[in-house]
């Protein structure tokens, strides 16, 4: 079977243990929800620089969501996040944020050299990504078994979702 293929397909019985199967229909749920409430979401990766406190990450990232809440204007923000230990700790976060009712439709967007500043101002590390989720059964599917294949499945650095 074609990489891509294998990639693509739903999990079979008896492949994943039943933490992970778990775990991708937690992301999976969460994603359709957050489409269904006309949420836009982000996809965010923050890493920890050399030296740096990998178990400060849960804490500075509610610092950052804080940070964009009140200098960007996005309150209300909803999130979920992976953290692993690879490289020296890093999380794997979905942003969600929709426009209040009542107001004028905006799209929910932080920029790289925004965001990056922020985080290395809380956490000493400037490296992050972000990128658009694009709302779809394919997009939600791919990118559940995404998350639990990479960060989940047999990673021996993988510490927790929430």
């Amino acid at each position: 079977m074609s990489r891509w293929k294998e990639f693509n397909r739903e999990p079979v019985a008896g492949e994943w243990t039943r933490k992970q199967k778990r775990g991708y229909h937690r992301v999976r749920s969460l994603l359709w929800f957050w489409e269904c409430h006309q949420f836009q979401v982000l996809w965010v990766t923050l890493s920890t620089a050399e030296g740096g406190n990998a178990d400060k990450l849960t804490y500075r990232h509610k610092q950052l969501r804080q940070r964009i809440e009140r200098q960007l204007g996005y309150e209300g923000l909803e999130y979920y996040q992976v953290r692993t230990e690879e490289g020296h700790g890093v999380l794997h976060i979905f942003s969600a944020w929709r426009v209040p009712d009542g107001e004028r439709p905006r799209r929910f967007w932080i920029s790289q050299e925004w965001l990056s500043a922020q985080w290395e101002a809380l956490h000493g590390a400037p490296i992050v990504w972000i990128k658009a989720y694009k709302a779809g059964n394919r997009s939600r599917n791919r990118l559940s078994r995404y998350v639990i294949s990479q960060y989940v499945q047999d990673q021996s650095g993988y510490v927790n979702m929430c």
